[in-house]
């Protein structure tokens, strides 16, 4: 007799499995389309975003406050038309790997969910997407930032604005760091021990001899 035989799962937890894989392929597809609705934006002529300043003035409407001794900008919001292209590409790759890690994230969970079905979890098939999804979530953590911190001094270095260092009084761009997600890195480095452990887990089940 079979193990899917002998195993059966509530209407609930049916629910829950199937509601698992139907929202994984969801929101994948919502993934992509805003992806590709993000970098059609892109390349519409003008880039917008945050840049972070160096030796920012004290706000204008905290000048004239008496009890205000100090004060500046960090950061700031800046629309420019015709950026530069290697900036556009910059930024669209940095969205692209981020699109893919999401898609590769929730197929991971439609695929688990669907074998979970089967009763056959630790299929290679699925311990092999959690690993690909581990990996594309630690490339996501680290290259977009790095994309997109390269990108802004583009843009900045372009517009005459950039400051690389914060000597004398003159305000403008500094130069920005890659930021690293660390929450993105820690599930990446999760995902792909469940994925070792659940090959791990089939192999010691095909180890293990059938009883007569």
């Amino acid at each position: 007799m079979g193990e899917s035989a002998v195993l059966k799962f509530s209407r609930i937890e049916r629910g829950i499995l199937w509601g698992t894989f139907w929202a994984g392929l969801a929101v994948a597809a919502g993934v992509m389309i805003g992806t590709g609705v993000q970098v059609a934006s892109l390349w519409q002529g003008e880039f917008t975003g945050s840049v972070p300043l160096v030796n920012g003035h004290i706000p204008e409407f905290a000048e004239e406050n008496p009890l205000v001794v100090a004060g500046g900008y960090d950061t700031a919001f800046i629309t420019v038309q015709d950026p530069p292209t290697g900036a556009l590409v910059m930024l669209t790759v940095a969205a692209v790997i981020r699109c893919a890690a999401a898609v590769a994230v929730c197929a991971a969970a439609a695929l688990l969910s669907r074998h979970l079905l089967r009763f056959r979890p630790f299929a290679k098939v699925v311990s092999s997407a959690l690993a690909a999804s581990g990996v594309a979530l630690l490339l996501a953590a680290v290259i977009p930032g790095m994309l997109e911190a390269m990108a802004t001094t583009t843009v900045a270095d372009s517009l005459g604005l950039l400051v690389p260092f914060a000597d004398g009084a003159v305000e403008g761009i500094a130069l920005t760091g890659p930021a690293v997600e660390l929450p993105g890195l820690t599930v990446g480095v999760l995902l792909i021990l469940v994925a070792t452990a659940f090959q791990v887990a089939e192999r010691t089940r095909q180890a293990v001899p059938a009883p007569a």
